[in-house]
Order: structure tokens, then sequence, then C-alpha cells
């Protein structure tokens, strides 16, 4: 599978945190990057199922992940 995921916004929201869950509630990477777009690393997570979300600005947006 990619060793990266690229993760968009529709538009610049200052600085937006990520944060990857996995199954069980457990925060398994996160960071943060300015402007609409970034590709993030997935070095060191296991396959499974995730959850990503990102906050930017006012909003919060999640999103499924499938590592393979």
């Amino acid at each position: 599978g990619s060793d990266y995921i690229n993760l968009k916004l529709n538009e610049n929201q200052g600085i937006a945190i990520y944060t990857i869950y996995n199954q069980l509630g457990q925060a398994v990477k996160r960071g943060s990057f300015t402007g609409t777009q970034a590709n993030v690393s997935l070095g060191g997570v296991e396959k499974g199922l995730y959850l990503v979300k990102v906050n930017a600005g006012n909003k919060d947006m999640t999103t499924k992940l499938v590592v393979e």
C-alpha cells in the first residue's frame, strides 16, 4: 500500500491539525499543516481501519482510512 496519505482542504484555514485514531480510539499519529493540503507519512502505522480527524479553523472533518 501507499506510505502516505494526502489530506486536502477546500480552503486555507490557517493551521490544520490532524489525528489518526485506531479502532480502539487511540491516537496513533498526529500533526499539523498549513495551507490546503499535506502529505502525511504512514510510517509505523500498522494495517487496519482508522479514522482521520482534521480540525481546521472552526471545522472538524472525519474520514475513514484503510491501511493495507
